[in-house]
């Protein structure tokens, strides 16, 4: 999924502060919306959760130090970055800002190179914390916090728009055997191989995670059973190989596919389906791959 256009909300009761707040962010990417008091602010915060707020003290009724505290008291808006802008040789020393909430205070008149360079350096930060806390550290794909909660929303978008798309669940075949055997970092090694090899292998419009330990889980979009099943089918070839040149032997994996939505448009009943359809490959022998077809399997 590509990241939205990333947005910024002015609160400036000095009509030139605002224009030229907006005219530069502007140019520079980012969506800006203004506000010329907290009441204007309060209503833009209610429709928008900008990525930074920049508070021109002296703007608000309250001070911007209250405005602050109200936005952190809202869940929605917790995390939000403020940058606030000091007047004309009243700027507060930058030692304070923490105890008035603010994350950087710019002086007044502005310029316009240090306004967008701390608001990209801001949002970068962030932007390299959002990745952090939703994806998993050893396989940088999804973790499954996240993949659960991006895929409830596709499924959404599936029973909604009448679309097609399958889910499955991959188990490698014999990683305990090979820590035991070359150690857990031959046993990392060959987990990093076949995430970066299916992240290499899916579309933008599908996703991929590391459901559990040795498991994987991929939602193909627009794609049904029969697909997802080649798909694996050419994975399962690729990492034979691959893994054969990175740890010196060929590893495999086994996995279940379910196709949303005859076979359940709901996460939970999808995930158990192709839990049962892992296992039933699992026990047919390494690198099977089985289909669910309403309680049965069919093999890849």
């Amino acid at each position: 999924m590509r990241d939205a256009q990333r947005s910024v909300l002015v609160i400036a009761s000095d009509g030139t502060t605002q224009h030229v707040v907006r005219y530069h962010l502007t140019r520079a990417g980012f969506e800006v919306e203004a506000a010329s008091d907290s009441t204007q602010a309060a209503q833009t915060l209610g429709s928008m959760t900008p990525d930074v707020v920049i508070c021109e003290l002296g703007a608000c009724e309250t001070t911007a130090a209250e405005l602050r505290k109200a936005v952190f008291l809202d869940p929605a808006t917790r995390h939000t970055p403020f940058i606030f802008l000091g007047q004309n040789g009243g700027l507060p020393h930058n030692g304070v800002a923490p105890a008035n909430g603010a994350d950087e205070y710019l002086p007044k008149p502005l310029d316009p190179l240090t306004l967008i360079a701390r608001v990209q350096s801001i949002v970068t930060d962030r932007n390299a914390h959002e990745l952090m806390m939703r994806t998993d550290p050893l396989t940088h794909l999804l973790n499954r916090a996240t993949f659960e909660q991006w895929i409830c929303m596709e499924l959404a978008r599936l029973a909604r728009y009448g679309r097609t798309a399958s889910l499955a669940l991959l188990d490698m075949d014999g990683l305990a055997k090979l820590n035991e055997a070359k150690g857990d970092a031959m046993g990392d090694l060959a987990l990093t191989v076949l995430a970066s090899l299916i992240g290499r292998s899916i579309r933008t419009t599908d996703l991929a995670g590391r459901y559990h330990g040795q498991q994987f889980v991929l939602y193909l979009a627009e794609t049904p059973g029969e697909g997802a099943v080649a798909l694996l089918e050419r994975l399962q070839a690729e990492y034979g190989a691959l893994s054969e040149q990175a740890i010196g032997m060929a590893a495999g994996f086994s996995a279940g596919v379910v196709q949303a939505p005859c076979h359940g448009n709901q996460w939970d009943h999808l995930i158990i389906h192709a839990c049962a359809a892992v296992r039933e490959a699992k026990a047919m022998g390494s690198g099977g791959i089985k289909a669910w077809t309403n309680g049965r399997y069919s093999p890849g």
